[in-house]
C-alpha cells in the first residue's frame, strides 16, 4: 500500500486501497486530522445492485445512530431543544423499522459503532433495556453506546445497562442555567456522578475553561465523563443555533460516508445536526425508512449521493453545511491540499 502525505502537520492524507466495492479500482481511503475514510466512485452514483450497495455500506460505514423516542428532559442552550420541544408526550420510533435497521446490519455483520441517540435522552424511558438487548442479539459484534446526561442515571441502572449489553456510555456533564460552562461546577458534578456509580476514574483531558474528561469503567463497559464549553465547542446545528455559525466553511464533510442516522420518526438524515422536527430542516431529509426500503437503500440510492459529491472536497456555500464549525480545519485548506481532492474527484468522473 502506497501512502502520499501532504500538509505539514499530516492532517491529510490519500491511501491506495487494494480493495474496493466493486471492479473499479477508482477508491481510496482519506485520512482527514485523524478520522479515515474510504471513498470509492460509486459513493458518488446512485446506485441499483443490491448486493453493490450492501458492500459499500459494510466497506465504509462505521457509526449508526437510531433515536428510539424523542423525550429529552433538558433545554440546554446550544442544542435545538432549547425552545422545549422535546419536553413534550413520549413518541416511539416504530418498532418494526427498529428490528428492520438491526436485521440489516445483521446481514453485513455489522462490527461498528451503533448507537441510540440523536436528540433525545436516552436513559429517560426504561425501553432502552429491551432495545440494547434486542440490538446485542442481532449485532453481536458491534459496540453499543449511549450519551447521557446522566440524570436518570445510577448504579442500579448502571447494571442494567451492562447487563443487556452496553459497552460505552459517554455522560455530558453540563453545568447551570441550561449547559453554561463552570469548571467548578463541572469538576464537582463529575466528581459527584463518579461516586454515586462508584467509579475509579482518571483525568483525561484539562483544558480549564474548555474541556474537562475523566474516564473509567464498569466491568467491561467504557464510561466517559464530559464536560465541554459549548461557546468554544459548539457548532450552529445546520444554521439553528446561529450564534456559532461560520461565515465560510472550508473543510470537506465526511460524515454523509461514515454514518446512518435515524430519528424516531423513521426519518434518514444525512448527519446528527440535521433536526427534522424544524420545518427549516424538514427539506433536507434523506427519506423515511416506513418506505420499506432498506437502509442500504437509502444510504446508496438516494440524494445522500448529493450530499456526499457537495461535501468530498474544500469550500462549501450551500445551506445547511456552509455555516458548519464541526471539524472545520482552515488551515489544512492549503493548495497542495486542494489539488489532492481535486485531482481525485476529477478521476472518479
Amino acid at each position: 500500500m502506497s501512502q502520499i502525505t501532504s500538509g505539514t502537520d499530516g492532517g491529510v492524507r490519500f491511501l491506495d486501497r487494494a480493495e474496493s466495492d466493486s471492479d473499479s479500482s477508482l477508491c481510496t481511503n482519506v485520512i482527514f486530522r485523524g478520522e479515515q475514510a474510504y471513498v470509492s466512485k460509486n459513493h458518488f452514483l446512485r446506485q441499483s445492485e443490491a448486493g453493490l450497495k450492501r458492500k459499500l455500506f459494510k466497506n465504509t460505514v462505521r457509526r449508526v445512530a437510531v433515536e428510539i423516542f424523542s423525550y429529552c428532559n433538558r433545554r440546554c442552550y446550544f442544542c435545538p431543544n432549547k425552545a422545549g420541544s422535546r419536553l413534550g408526550d413520549q413518541k416511539f420510533l416504530d418498532k418494526g423499522i427498529f428490528f428492520r435497521i438491526l436485521n440489516d446490519l445483521a446481514s453485513i455483520d455489522f462490527d461498528g459503532r451503533f448507537g441510540f441517540t440523536q436528540f433525545n435522552e436516552p436513559l429517560s424511558d426504561r425501553i432502552i433495556l429491551e432495545r440494547i438487548a434486542q440490538a446485542r442479539q442481532r449485532i453481536p459484534r458491534a459496540t453499543l453506546f449511549i450519551p447521557t446526561n446522566g440524570d436518570y442515571l445510577n448504579r442500579a441502572f448502571l447494571r442494567e445497562l451492562y447487563d443487556a449489553g452496553l459497552r460505552w456510555m459517554s455522560i455530558s456533564v453540563y453545568g447551570p442555567n441550561h449547559g453554561v460552562f463552570d469548571d467548578e461546577y463541572v469538576r464537582r458534578r463529575t466528581q459527584r456522578i463518579s461516586d454515586e456509580l462508584e467509579l475509579e476514574t482518571a483525568v483525561v483531558v484539562d483544558r480549564p475553561g474548555e474541556t474537562y474528561m475523566v474516564r473509567g469503567h464498569y466491568q467491561e463497559m467504557k464510561i466517559d465523563l464530559l464536560g465541554r464549553n459549548f461557546d468554544i465547542a459548539g457548532y450552529d446545528r445546520g444554521g439553528l443555533i446561529k450564534e456559532y455559525s461560520v461565515s465560510n466553511r472550508t473543510s470537506p464533510c465526511f460524515f454523509p460516508f461514515l454514518q446512518m442516522n435515524v430519528d424516531w420518526q423513521g426519518n434518514v438524515v444525512p448527519c446528527c445536526n440535521v433536526y427534522a422536527d424544524d420545518p427549516d430542516h424538514a427539506k433536507w431529509v434523506i427519506g423515511n425508512l416506513g418506505d420499506g426500503r432498506s437502509i442500504f437503500d437509502h444510504y446508496a440510492d438516494s440524494s445522500l449521493v448529493d450530499w456526499r459529491r457537495n461535501l468530498f472536497g474544500f469550500f462549501h456555500d450551500k445551506e445547511p453545511c456552509s455555516s458548519c464549525s464541526r471539524r472545520e480545519f482552515p488551515e489544512l485548506a492549503t493548495d497542495e491540499n486542494v489539488k489532492k481532492f481535486e485531482q481525485f474527484a476529477q478521476s472518479i468522473r
